[in-house]
């Protein structure tokens, strides 16, 4: 019994300490060159990171992180887009191929 509250105990956090993961494209449409990308819960990814066009979610991120994506070439200041990265928002969804019109050059997860 002890082991199995402790499994779930940690499958529990484990879900939210792995942060959001997609696949960066550097053309449209989820074309171009590519690199898987993690952003952890609660971070900033702004290093080794393709300038980014496009990008499929692989995995989402912990409840209630957000995603931010922002054109420069860091976490500082206003975000070009957010999403919901937990999966309550339609739009960032595992499998999903979203073109952004612009080149993201870091991203952010945050909690909402």
């Amino acid at each position: 019994m002890h082991f199995t509250s402790t499994l779930v105990t940690f499958l529990g956090f484990s879900s939210g300490i792995l942060g959001y993961k997609f696949t960066a494209f550097s053309g449209r449409d989820c074309t171009g060159d590519a690199k898987d990308v993690n952003v952890w819960d609660n971070t900033c990814r702004d290093q080794n990171i393709p300038a980014t066009q496009s990008f499929r979610i692989l995995n989402l991120g912990g409840n209630l992180q957000k995603a931010d994506f922002y054109d420069v070439g860091n976490c500082v200041g206003s975000a070009r887009r957010i999403w919901w990265a937990d999966g309550r928002e339609n739009a960032f969804q595992v499998g999903k191929c979203i073109t952004l019109g612009y080149s993201a050059r870091a991203f952010g997860s945050r909690s909402g």
